[in-house]
């Protein structure tokens, strides 16, 4: 957990720093515009004013020599008073070179206008250079006026570069973050792939119960812990496995002496060593040597269920499957017989690389389930094809069928499923067990086919390797094999046994 955190957090920083790195700008930006604003403001009321400013002291000055009047000049005054306040509100400013000499210039002309105007109307030969002095004062203000909108157009045009500037780097913030992010990601996603693949591969061992091979986890100290813990799984596992191989050992011994005793006494009953027996009793020694017999091959399924949950590793080697499956039938041609069975046999002449004995004990399984549950002078059918990179083996009878509700329980040990009322078909359960974990074994599948449905279909599917499949296909076509219908389509006449 702390390890996954800690990635997270890790593969988080770099998109973390690229939106702090946003916020920031933003915020810069938002600062600056809101001081723009303000400046703008103050710059726009202080450059009408000073243009105002500028033409009420030249109006005043006109007024006061035109009409000659001194009252007039009371009136320069006061505009003289109000232009000065507003140069030294300009002061404030942060204005540039250019503009602070204007102003001075601006102060330069006011003092000179002062002076034509200090004793009230002036002579009528300084009466044409003092106006001339208020309109060069009035355009100087108007210029600086304009000079300062100016100044909050260019101010507004570097917060606009400063925006740019900032939409044009988020990309590329976010790209590398992205970029780093991915890496880390990636990083980390190696780091834990190889410690969780290990798990894995040890889950699946002892899945198939091979508890041999210690879990040895390499890796961050979370997933380091939970490979102990499997460890210690593992070998609570291994000793279960061997308490319940020695379990089944012993009372499978400690039940075949006396069982044996029961088997010799009543075979000693049914040969009449003792005396001829009434009809009565001999039923008695018939249901006690049937009973024993399947008590005897109850013990020896056990013992032989044990052996195939053992870890023992398949012995794999190449194996001609027509002949398996033929050495199969023959085996058990008396019950066929017995119950005039025809069976109808459809081999693909291939040879995979198998477990043999463990391969035989699937299809004997299968067929012997087919046998058992067949009617008298009912057919078998067994077939193999290629689909695709799997070999497919169906085997099929004319029997009750599984029921739906078997399908789901069918191949689990010691359930023996629905039998129809009047058979007396007699089993351990264990032979599908059995062939589902042989056939698991060889990473191939074992499924039942249309349950619900009269006769019982089992499918086989065995991966093959791309040489193998190659040399298939070119034995069937120099074979001129036709594989046969769908292993469900049987004939309801009997066909010749092949």
């Amino acid at each position: 957990m702390r390890l996954v955190v800690g990635c997270f957090l890790l593969t988080a920083i770099p998109l973390s720093i690229a939106i702090a790195r946003l916020a920031i700008n933003l915020n810069e930006l938002a600062s600056r515009s809101q001081v723009a604003v303000k400046r703008a403001e103050a710059v726009g009321a202080i450059s009408r004013d000073l243009r105002n400013a500028g033409v009420a002291v030249e109006r005043s000055v006109r007024q006061a020599i035109v009409l000659e009047d001194a009252n007039m000049v009371d009136d320069y005054a006061r505009a003289r008073a109000t232009f000065n306040t507003v140069l030294s509100k300009a002061d404030g400013l942060p204005t540039d070179s250019n503009q602070k000499q204007g102003i001075e210039s601006l102060r330069a002309q006011d003092r000179l206008l002062a002076q034509y105007l200090s004793n009230g109307i002036p002579p009528v030969g300084q009466r044409q250079p003092a106006i001339e002095t208020a309109i060069r004062l009035s355009e100087l203000s108007d210029a600086i006026g304009y000079d300062f909108d100016g100044m909050v157009s260019r101010e507004i045009a570097e917060l606009e570069m400063h925006a740019s500037k900032g939409r044009s780097d988020w990309p590329w913030m976010v790209g590398v973050s992205a970029l780093l992010a991915l890496v880390l990601g990636l990083g980390f996603s190696v780091l834990l792939s190889r410690p969780l693949h290990s798990l894995d591969r040890s889950i699946r061992r002892m899945g198939q119960a091979q508890f041999d091979t210690p879990v040895t986890i390499k890796g961050p100290p979370d997933l380091r812990s939970l490979g102990e813990r499997l460890e210690w799984l593992r070998q609570r596992l291994q000793s279960l496995e061997s308490h319940q191989a020695n379990f089944l050992r012993q009372v499978s011994h400690e039940l075949k002496t006396p069982l044996t005793a029961i088997r010799e006494g009543t075979e000693l009953l049914n040969d009449r060593v003792t005396g001829e027996l009434s009809e009565g009793q001999q039923e008695l020694v018939r249901i006690i040597r049937e009973n024993s017999l399947h008590l005897q091959k109850l013990i020896t399924d056990l013992l032989t269920y044990q052996q195939h949950r053992s870890a023992v590793p398949l012995k794999r080697e190449s194996v001609f499957l027509p002949e398996l499956i033929q050495s199969v039938v023959d085996a058990h041609r008396i019950p066929t017989l017995a119950k005039a069975i025809t069976m109808r046999i459809h081999v693909v002449p291939v040879t995979i690389n198998i477990d043999r004995e463990r391969m035989r004990v699937v299809i004997d399984n299968l067929l012997s389930n087919a046998i058992k549950f067949s009617p008298k002078s009912g057919q078998i059918f067994m077939a193999t094809r290629l689909v695709g990179e799997t070999l497919q083996i169906d085997v099929s009878d004319q029997g009750p069928g599984i029921s739906l509700a078997d399908k789901l329980r069918i191949f689990e040990s010691f359930y023996q499923g629905q039998v129809a009322p009047d058979s007396n078909v007699k089993g351990t359960g264990l032979g599908l067990a059995i062939a589902l974990d042989f056939v698991l074994a060889h990473e191939g599948t074992l499924d039942v086919i249309e349950a619900g449905k009269p006769g019982g279909r089992f499918r086989v599917r065995l991966p093959i390797d791309q040489d193998t499949l190659v040399v298939v296909k070119r034995s069937i076509e120099e074979t001129g094999y036709v594989e046969p219908e769908a292993a469900n389509n049987i004939s309801s006449s009997p066909g010749k046994p092949q």
